[in-house]
């Protein structure tokens, strides 16, 4: 009997394990994991919170917060919900950081962004 006195569906007993198992690289034999591969050029990530400013072609100017932040990119939130477009000047005067970045997923103020040179 499970808990709550509900029975398992058949077949459910296994499947979590199973998942588990090919998550942790112990797959069972011709299971094929469903699991996007580390990526190899991620630099680390520093979480910080820091008042930063984006700044875009166009010259107009947004008030964000740096979430966190590595060679690579950072993860901003911005107080207005819009659509950020594609590329923009990110400034981190407090880090004494001046890049351009580009938008590479974005939902609900927050976004996260590549460094571009």
């Amino acid at each position: 009997m499970a808990l709550f006195g509900k029975s398992k569906p058949p077949g459910v007993d296994g499947v979590l394990a199973s998942r588990i198992r090919i998550i942790a690289g112990g797959a069972p034999t011709g299971a094929v994991a469903n699991v996007a591969p580390p990526l190899k050029d991620r630099a680390r990530r520093q979480a910080i919170f820091r008042d930063a400013t984006i700044t875009l072609d166009s010259g107009e100017r947004m008030a964000v917060a740096v979430k966190d932040v590595s060679a690579n990119g950072a993860r901003v939130e911005f107080f207005r919900h819009v659509l950020l477009p594609q590329s923009f000047m990110l400034s981190l005067p407090g880090m004494k950081l001046k890049r351009r970045a580009r938008v590479v997923w974005q939902r609900e103020g927050v976004a996260g962004v590549e460094f571009v040179d």
